[in-house]
């Protein structure tokens, strides 16, 4: 049975393939959608099979399963979808955007796709601020035994540079689909200065959540006498906060 036979066949998510497997399967699919496919980015579970793949500076995803019994493996996202032959086999293939929509039916489907709370364990930020650097970073961390942050970004930095969380959330999705990354990574809503923003970090999915206080400090506090100073922590908004 040929590696990507065997994808279609899956019950539940699959080990990654070796490497010489991974490209035969890229290498097959991208003939069949017209793209060139990641090979680390082959992925299938229950039967499905996802990659990534790109034509020019274009990426899109790659959703592929059996033919026969198909039943929509990509809901309602893809109207189309086209009957091929992959590796031998009856394929239905559909390309998506990689847009918010396919991102949020993968996090439904591939777990490792999904951010998760680091806590304790040592970890390091990434802080992606373009939304193109997760394949790097991810190479860069593998091995390492480091958790990897690589959705982190602050508020001023999203508006400086025209993102939303819901971006920098997809971003790093489609990074670690891109690079094969399955040993899971943390997410940071970075200097959170107003209920609004935490609520929107919240939705899209953060799991970190770094308050910024910086525009309630008294930074003439270390020069107070005791008195002032006791009378300034008095003075607090204590019932609200």
């Amino acid at each position: 049975m040929s590696a990507f036979a065997a994808l279609l066949e899956s019950t539940g998510l699959m080990p990654p393939l070796d490497a010489a497997a991974a490209q035969a399967v890229a290498e097959a699919l991208g003939a069949a959608a017209g793209l060139d496919v990641y090979p680390r980015s082959v992925t299938a579970a229950d039967g499905v099979v996802y990659a990534l793949g790109r034509s020019g500076l274009s990426k899109r995803l790659i959703v592929a399963c059996a033919a026969e019994g198909c039943s929509g493996c990509c809901g309602s996202l893809s109207p189309e979808c086209r009957t091929v032959t992959v590796d031998g086999a009856a394929v239905q293939v559909s390309v998506l955007a990689t847009d918010h929509e396919a991102a949020e039916m993968l996090r439904h489907t591939l777990p490792f796709l999904v951010p998760r709370v680091v806590g304790v364990t040592r970890s390091v930020g990434m802080g992606d601020r373009l939304g193109i650097g997760t394949p790097g970073h991810v190479r860069a961390v593998r091995g390492s035994g480091v958790v990897p942050i690589f959705a982190q970004q602050s508020i001023r930095e999203m508006g400086r540079t025209g993102r939303t969380p819901e971006n920098v959330m997809d971003d790093a999705l489609w990074g670690v689909l891109q690079e094969g990354w399955r040993d899971g990574f943390g997410a940071d809503a970075d200097h959170l200065k107003t209920e609004e923003d935490v609520a929107a970090c919240v939705e899209a999915g953060f799991v970190m959540f770094t308050v910024d206080p910086g525009d309630h400090v008294n930074d003439s506090a270390d020069a107070l006498t005791l008195d002032l100073l006791e009378a300034e922590f008095e003075a607090l908004p204590w019932p609200a906060l």
